[in-house]
């Protein structure tokens, strides 16, 4: 084998492990991104169970009579309920949204690898 027949792999070589870099870069971007999403659901949760519990607390010193305080805090409950189920189904539609994309860019990356080794 001569260096000259070993130019043209090396330059397939080469972007190969330019392909395999740029999957990388754009793993890290779809984890970046999908971390902060879900930061960003975390928040809205604390924030939800915040003004949830502040609302159950004024509702205990602010009603005459211990029923109504009572409901209050049930109707407190129950808002926080449909909330924290709408922060979860927005959740999973992050994760499905991820799950999405990994598997394009992968499915991608192998459908290059395969045309750039079935060339060879």
């Amino acid at each position: 084998m001569t260096f000259e027949n070993m130019l043209p792999n090396a330059e397939k070589l080469t972007a190969m492990n330019k392909q395999m870099l740029d999957s990388v870069v754009k793993f890290g971007e779809i984890a970046t991104d999908t971390h902060r999403k879900m930061a960003t659901k975390q928040i809205a949760v604390l924030e939800a169970n915040m003004s949830a519990f502040s609302k159950m607390v004024e509702s205990m010193g602010a009603l005459d009579k211990p029923a109504d305080a009572y409901a209050q805090q049930l109707e407190t409950a129950q808002s926080l309920g449909q909330e924290l189920l709408s922060v979860a189904k927005e959740t999973w539609e992050v994760q499905v949204e991820a799950r999405d994309q990994l598997a394009a860019l992968v499915t991608e990356s192998a459908e290059q690898v395969r045309a750039e080794t079935s060339a060879v």
